[in-house]
C-alpha cells in the first residue's frame, strides 16, 4: 500500500503532533529530505502534524527544492524565519530566558507560533529533529510551556563539533560546552530519544556517559518520482555508475573521491573494452578537487558531474544506474546511516560502498546487495568493479541487488510502524486510544 492509498483511507486523527524541524522541504539538505519523506508517510497514515521549519536557517540564499514529492507537505508546514531586525537588549534578555546565546530570536519565534497553534487546536506531542541542534532547544521550551511529552530525533552526532574527525574544533569558544550541556538536559528531559542506527546511539552514549529511553527508527526510502518527467537513459549497454550526494570537500569531514576515481581508472585500464560503455555520473554539488583529479586521470569521457539537481531528479538518476556508489570518510567506525544509501536500496540497485569495515554500512552489507571496500582502497574499488562488470556482461548483475527483506527495512510501512510504536511508548493511553492502534495497523 502506498502513501496515497493510506491517505485515502485515513483522515487526520489523534494524536496531534508539533514537529520542529529547521531543515525541511523546500530547504535543500539531506536532513530536510529525510524529514520530508517521514512526515509525508505519517500524513499518509492519518496523523495530524504541523511542522515548523526555517528557510533562512543557513542564510538568506538557500536553494529551494520543488520536487512534487513535497506537495503534500505545504499545507502542514510553517516557515518560521529568523527575524532580520536585531535588538541587542532584547537578544540579551532572550539569551537569559532561553539559556543560550545562539538562535535565540528563532527559538522565541518558534515558541510564539507553537503557542498560537496550540491555542487554536491542542497538540498531544512535541517532536523535534536535528541537525541543527537548535531544533531540540526549541523543542525543549515548547514541550515545557505547552506541558507536552517530547520525542527527540537525533539523525547525526549531536552537534558538528562531535562529528568523527571534528572533535578538536571549537578552540576557546564556549559553544561546545553550552551545546554539550544542552544535550545532557535533552536526554534527561525528553520522553524518548530516536536514532537512525544503534551505532549512532552508542556513539553518543560513549561520549556523554548518559542514556535514557531510546528507539531505533531508520531513515525512510523515497517513493518513485511522480512529476511525470523522464531522464534520458544511458542505454541497456551502458555500465552506468551513479553517485548521489555531496562528495570531496563539499562535506566535512571530507569524503575523498581519490580511491573511487583511481580505482575506476585502473579498472578501465584492465578492461579497455569497457571504456566506451562505462560512465560515472556525479549528482550533487561540484567539487573542484574531484574535477581536477578526473582531468589528471584522463577520465573526462567517463565521468560526468551534473551538479545540484532536485531531489526528485536525483531519484531518476539512481533509477538509471547499473550500480550506485556510496563514499564515506575513513572513520574507525561508521556510525552513519546515509540517507542516499536507503534510496539506493529501495531502488534495488547493486551498491559499491567505500565505507569503514566496522560500521552501519558494513552491517547492512552482510545482508547482501552491497559490495563494501575500505574508503581509501583504490585496489579494492578496481577489484569490485571488475567483478560487477563481469556480472554486467553476463546479465546477472540484478542478482547482486539488495534483497526484498533489506529493502523492506526502509519502506514507508516499516518506518511508520516503528514511529507508531514510539508514540505508544510516550503518549498517555487515553490520548493514544483506538485511533493510534488502528492507524498503526493500517501502516503495517
Amino acid at each position: 500500500m502506498n502513501n496515497n492509498q493510506i491517505r485515502a483511507e485515513a483522515k487526520p486523527s489523534g494524536p496531534r503532533i508539533l514537529c520542529i524541524s529547521p531543515l525541511f522541504p523546500p530547504v535543500v539538505s539531506s536532513e530536510a529530505f529525510c524529514g520530508g519523506k517521514l512526515i509525508s508517510a505519517l500524513l499518509g497514515a492519518g496523523l495530524d502534524i504541523s511542522v515548523l521549519y526555517c528557510s533562512n536557517i543557513n542564510g538568506p540564499k538557500n536553494i529551494a527544492d520543488h520536487s512534487s514529492l513535497w506537495n503534500s507537505l505545504a499545507p502542514v508546514a510553517t516557515d518560521v524565519v529568523i527575524p532580520e531586525e536585531k535588538n541587542r537588549l532584547r537578544s540579551v534578555l532572550q539569551a537569559v530566558q532561553y539559556q543560550t546565546y545562539v538562535y535565540v530570536r528563532w527559538i522565541d519565534e518558534v515558541l510564539r507560533v507553537a503557542t498560537r497553534l496550540h491555542q487554536e487546536q491542542k497538540f498531544d506531542l512535541v517532536y523535534s529533529r536535528s541537525l541543527p541542534t537548535v531544533a531540540h532547544w526549541a523543542g525543549y521550551w515548547c514541550a515545557k510551556k505547552l506541558k507536552l511529552p517530547w520525542i527527540v530525533n537525533i539523525n547525526d552526532p549531536w552537534d558538528v563539533f562531535l562529528f568523527p574527525g571534528r572533535r578538536d574544533i571549537g578552540g576557546m569558544s564556549p559553544y561546545p560546552a553550552l551545546s554539550s550541556a544542552w544535550f545532557r538536559r535533552t536526554l534527561r528531559t525528553a520522553d524518548l530519544a530516536v536514532y537512525p542506527s544503534e551505532r549512532l546511539h552508542q556513539y553518543h552514549n560513549r561520549i556523554f556517559k548518559l542514556d535514557g529511553p531510546t528507539a531505533i527508527i531508520p531513515h525512510i526510502a523515497a517513493a518513485s518520482p511522480t512529476d511525470g518527467q523522464s531522464l534520458e537513459q544511458p542505454g541497456a549497454a551502458s555500465f552506468h555508475l551513479v553517485h548521489a550526494g555531496k562528495l570531496g570537500t563539499n562535506e566535512k569531514p571530507c569524503r575523498s573521491s581519490d580511491a573511487l576515481l583511481v580505482g575506476l581508472r585502473d579498472f578501465l585500464q584492465e578492461n579497455p573494452a569497457a571504456r566506451p560503455i562505462t560512465k560515472l555520473t556525479l549528482v550533487g554539488p561540484e567539487d573542484p578537487t574531484t574535477q581536477s583529479l578526473v582531468e589528471s586521470l584522463d577520465l573526462q569521457s567517463n565521468v560526468e558531474s551534473v551538479g545540484q539537481v532536485s531531489y526528485e531528479k536525483s531519484l531518476r538518476y539512481i533509477d538509471s544506474a547499473s550500480i550506485c556508489v556510496l563514499v564515506e570518510a575513513g572513520f574507525d567506525e561508521g556510525i552513519f546511516l546515509p540517507s542516499k544509501l536507503v534510496d539506493y536500496i529501495a531502488a534495488r540497485k547493486p551498491v559499491l560502498a567505500l565505507s569503514p569495515r566496522i560500521g552501519v554500512v558494513a552491517d547492512l552489507a552482510a545482508r547482501g546487495g552491497i559490495e563494501r571496500v575500505d574508503p581509501g582502497a583504490a585496489e579494492g574499488v578496481r577489484a569490485a568493479l571488475c567483478g560487477l562488470y563481469s556480472d554486467f556482461q553476463q546479465g546477472t548483475l540484478p542478482l547482486r541487488a539488495p534483497g526484498e527483506d533489506l529493502a523492506r527495512s526502509f519502506s514507508a510501512q516499516n518506518v511508520v510502524a516503528g514511529f507508531f510504536q514510539a508514540l505508544d511508548r510516550v503518549l498517555d493511553p487515553k490520548k493514544a486510544h483506538s485511533h493510534l492502534r488502528s492507524l498503526g495497523e493500517l501502516a503495517t
